[in-house]
């Protein structure tokens, strides 16, 4: 029988560590299982925080969500319980949608993550058949497992290693994106062992490459070249009580440390990104004092670890009085905005990618620059990358976006 195209099935190896899992975390194959829920809050999870709708308060609006819904990124499981909450919804809070009421709504199993189901489960727990890969790999990860050590896909890769849209893949890492991708592929390096970015404020310099679009590059990167998870610490600086010492008091509580010494052990079992929304509300004095005593004693600690720790300032668009200086402070790397495109540009960068991927564009490649310089937007790229992969018959998939924006 021919293996079905997207799946996944278990070793017997991987199917006991499974077993094994399950059973401690106590998901069961009954009616009542948890697995299809804690696996959709996981996911779900992850997509709110990839959302570039998402506010700092971890809302979205009622209409991305319906997105979501309508593109089946996730099932409605009771649409009548579902139809009542955005009935409600879109009279409050200005039809926003909170994590806790995204969490509510797959606890009590009106949404569940697409794929995500009971049957499923009880496919993959017990290993009678293949599911789909996406699914598989949800519930694979869900049980603490990382993706890289499923046997299949370890296969894959090496027997696939040169096809076509992995060398395209690679090949777009230089296409229009050199300053950000330069950045994200220094922290892979082994000399690197932390980075500050300053992220501005749309409002202020214009489109530019977003909080997380940075954040998703550097968490596939790093996953590539170094065997840990990444974990995300926010904190808003809006608040008149944001002063260093209340944020080490803040960062010590949710890490289990008591000063910046403690941090390189934490380095040692997952990468660590933390989040400064709104540095705007800082002026120079206190942005000083916050680089200086907060920023360069962690940094310091990073270099002695194998972990990652990656610093966002994020800007808000308020007033103040070093946002136009050239230098934010030392390291801090300001993120660049998106250049402009012209059609020599994109011809020289085609002519590129068609000797590295060695296969010529379909048809002129006049017509093709006149084409996309005609129907470009020129705050968005997303069309030009679709293009390009259409031209090389790749399948524009978002597994394959690395380069979406945002």
């Amino acid at each position: 029988m021919a293996r079905r195209r997207n799946t996944l099935k278990a070793t017997s190896e991987e199917l006991e560590c499974i077993k094994a899992a399950a059973k401690k975390r106590g998901w069961t194959t009954t009616p009542d299982s948890r697995a299809p829920i804690e696996t959709s809050q996981r996911l779900i999870e992850k997509k709110l925080q990839s959302c570039p709708a998402r506010d700092e308060n971890y809302c979205i609006p009622l209409e991305v969500l319906e997105n979501w819904i309508d593109e089946e990124e996730i099932n409605v499981k009771d649409k009548k319980i579902y139809r009542k909450f955005t009935d409600k919804i879109e009279n409050i809070n200005n039809a926003k949608v909170s994590s806790l009421d995204l969490d509510k709504l797959v606890l009590d199993g009106v949404i569940l993550a697409s794929g995500v189901s009971l049957p499923t489960y009880c496919k993959f727990v017990r290993g009678e058949n293949r599911i789909n890969s996406n699914a598989f790999i949800a519930f694979w990860e869900a049980l603490g497992f990382d993706r890289r050590d499923i046997s299949e896909l370890q296969t894959q890769f090496k027997r696939q290693g040169g096809r076509k849209p992995d060398r395209l893949y690679k090949a777009l890492l230089s296409f229009d994106y050199r300053d950000p991708c330069q950045h994200v592929l220094n922290i892979c390096n082994p000399s690197c062992h932390s980075a500050a970015f300053f992220i501005p404020h749309t409002q202020v310099l214009g489109c530019q490459f977003s909080q997380v679009w940075l954040m998703r590059r550097l968490e596939q990167e790093l996953a590539e070249y170094i065997n840990l998870e990444t974990r995300k610490e926010r904190f808003n600086l809006k608040s008149e009580a944001a002063t260093v010492e209340n944020l080490w008091m803040k960062l010590g509580g949710r890490l289990q440390i008591c000063d910046s010494s403690e941090i390189s052990e934490r380095l040692k079992k997952h990468h660590l990104i933390l989040v400064l929304d709104r540095i705007d509300t800082f002026d120079r004095t206190r942005l000083n004092e916050l680089m200086a005593k907060f920023w360069k004693p962690l940094s310091q600690q990073a270099s002695r670890s194998h972990g990652r720790l990656i610093l966002f300032l994020v800007d808000g668009g308020l007033p103040n009085d070093w946002r136009d200086e050239s230098t934010l402070y030392d390291g801090v790397i300001k993120v660049s905005a998106i250049p402009s495109y012209s059609s020599n540009d994109i011809h020289q960068d085609l002519r590129k990618l068609e000797a590295r991927v060695q296969e010529p564009i379909n048809g002129k490649i006049e017509n093709f620059v006149r084409e996309l310089m005609e129907h470009q937007k020129p705050e968005r790229c997303n069309l030009i990358l679709q293009k390009i992969y259409q031209q090389f018959n790749c399948r524009f998939s978002a597994e394959q976006r690395w380069q979406q924006y945002p």
